[in-house]
């Protein structure tokens, strides 16, 4: 019966590998295709402000003494394979965003994305580390994103659950339950609920654990892993099967980060000043103990693009390149300004800014 169960468990583990190489292909070359241009510096002068051409580097985050707001914002950028990690967690960074993020409601903070490798937790599945120790990111600046993150379970007849809880507060906990099909390819891997499960986070979660609850003895020794994950990159890498993810040790997630600074802490007094057409800060107030504080918030203004925590990052827009006849129309001149256009001429739009 041993060796039966054994083999059994082996067949459902071989089902549940499948199309991987695609898997892989899809996750190495995220942090190339999301990697986007800003405009004018993003990091501070005389500071890396990439890592091996794949991942940008702006400020507050930086390589090196003196190019990053504080320890928690340090990259080190491995030469050898050209890939940043976050100094102090060892995670392995995807994407940096700088731009803002509205907040929905007043008293709600914002904040901008970094995209990392965070690890899977695994159970019962050949050749993995069964409950590998999650990471804790309490007392950083960062958090799970609620938005774009969701909680994901692969396995069939099975409860999983991630729980979050500090001192302050009483644990918080979400999961999700999901049921057997027979059909390994079920639903062209979508997960809804047959053999995967999702559902959304909790907010202001700093660090988790997984656990996981079988709904019928004979699924107690079964293959099962959950993540969080971030939903646009499941979403698109969804395209073979979900449980090629077997096969992975982490996958994207996206985190919220904020800045415990004051705008002069960041620019200085007379450089903030000097900047104040190009860029708007503002500071935003967290409603939860877990995030207690103030948190720095900057936008370039309407008309200008790049860093807006870097002094002289946001650099004017120039609307009219490539687009002067559209914004102005067929016969007009269309003129750049300091973040903004002017259209001149007899058949000029009255659209122009």
């Amino acid at each position: 019966m041993v060796i039966k169960e054994e083999e059994k468990k082996e067949e459902e583990e071989e089902a549940m590998v499948g199309q991987v190489m695609l898997f892989h292909i899809v996750l190495l070359s995220w942090p190339i295709i999301h990697t986007v241009a800003l405009g004018g510096a993003i990091a501070k002068p005389g500071c890396p402000s990439d890592c091996g051409n794949n991942v940008s580097i702006p400020f507050p985050f930086g390589i090196g003494a003196g190019c990053h707001v504080d320890e928690w914002f340090e990259i080190i950028c491995n030469n050898s394979t050209n890939r940043p990690f976050l100094k102090l967690t060892n995670l392995e960074v995807l994407k940096i965003y700088t731009s803002d993020y509205t907040p929905s409601s007043p008293g709600q903070s914002s904040s901008s994305k970094l995209e990392v490798r965070y690890p899977i937790s695994f159970q019962n599945c050949t050749g993995k580390e069964s409950h590998k120790p999650d990471l804790n990111l309490t007392g950083s600046p960062f958090v799970f994103s609620v938005t774009d993150n969701r909680f994901t379970a692969v396995s069939c007849g099975v409860h999983a659950s991630m729980s979050s809880s500090n001192e302050e507060e009483a644990e918080i906990s979400a999961g999700c339950t999901s049921i057997c099909s027979s059909s390994t390819n079920n639903n062209n891997g979508s997960c809804d609920g047959v053999n995967c499960c999702q559902t959304t986070l909790p907010s202001y979660v700093e660090t988790f654990t997984t656990t996981f609850e079988t709904t019928g003895t004979d699924r107690d020794n079964a293959c099962k892993y959950a993540f969080v994950v971030d939903q646009n990159w499941f979403g698109s890498a969804n395209a073979t099967n979900f449980v090629d993810i077997v096969d992975m040790d982490d996958v994207p997630v996206t985190l919220d980060w904020s800045l415990h600074y004051t705008e002069n802490e960041i620019f200085g007094t007379e450089l903030a000043a000097k900047n104040s057409l190009n860029y708007n800060c503002y500071e935003s107030n967290s409603t939860s103990s877990r995030m207690i504080g103030k948190f720095l918030v900057c936008e370039c203004s309407h008309g200008f693009e790049g860093n807006p925590y870097l002094a002289g990052g946001c650099q004017d827009i120039d609307e009219c390149k490539g687009h002067s006849e559209s914004l102005c129309g067929s016969g007009a001149t269309c003129l750049n300004t300091i973040g903004s256009f002017q259209c001149q001429g007899p058949k000029a739009n009255m659209l122009a800014v």
